[in-house]
């Protein structure tokens, strides 16, 4: 029973060390994104979040999500993260 708790533990663990990978890097990538954007650019708010408005034809917030759960799939498929 306590292996299989341990166990259980560590896969969540190692899934929830995962998603905050992806998170970090999702973060770091947008942060960089508005910031240059703002300060090397000077282009205003308004002007950096049409790059995510799906409507207009703009797929960078699919990219965005994408990195978000890249992390978590490649644990998967790699078998690191398994499913219980």
């Amino acid at each position: 029973m306590g292996r299989v708790l341990i166990k259980a533990m560590t896969v969540w663990m190692l899934f929830l060390l995962t998603a905050m990978l992806g998170f970090f890097w999702t973060s770091l990538t947008v942060a960089f994104e508005f910031l240059f954007g703002h300060y090397a650019r000077g282009a205003s708010l308004g002007m950096l979040l049409t790059d995510y408005n799906l409507l207009k034809g703009r797929l960078w917030s699919l990219v965005v999500i994408a990195m978000l759960v890249s992390s978590v799939i490649t644990a998967k498929i790699k078998g690191m993260v398994q499913q219980h």
